[in-house]
């Protein structure tokens, strides 16, 4: 028996869901990728933003300030973000999960 989820990851298995793809346009976002634009994915929690992505782009670069450690250590140093970036190889995707928590840290990569 499926149920509604509204905290905490979503599985498919035991939670309704909808596919992402019917509601995000793929080709766009991977336009913006080609043309190494940064953009903000939006919409409601819990509705597969985090689980596209995942799937979509396994070996990009994470960051998750969902994650309280991750997200103090940002906050106290944000060049640290900027040094990691700049370290990876050049093609390198990049995800930041839950940005609007620390919005500074993309003065550190623009």
């Amino acid at each position: 028996m499926k149920i509604f989820n509204t905290a905490g990851p979503v599985n498919p298995e035991y939670h309704y869901t909808i596919d992402p793809l019917r509601r995000i346009s793929l080709e766009d976002i991977e336009l913006l990728i080609e043309q190494h634009k940064y953009f903000v994915l939006h919409a409601p929690r819990q509705t597969g933003k985090t689980t596209l992505l995942k799937s979509t782009y396994p070996q990009a670069f994470r960051v998750d300030l969902l994650k309280s450690d991750e997200l103090i250590r940002y906050l106290q140093q944000p060049i640290l973000f900027r040094e990691q970036v700049m370290a990876l190889p050049k093609k390198q995707l990049v995800i930041v999960d839950e940005i609007q928590k620390a919005p500074l840290l993309l003065n550190e990569i623009h």
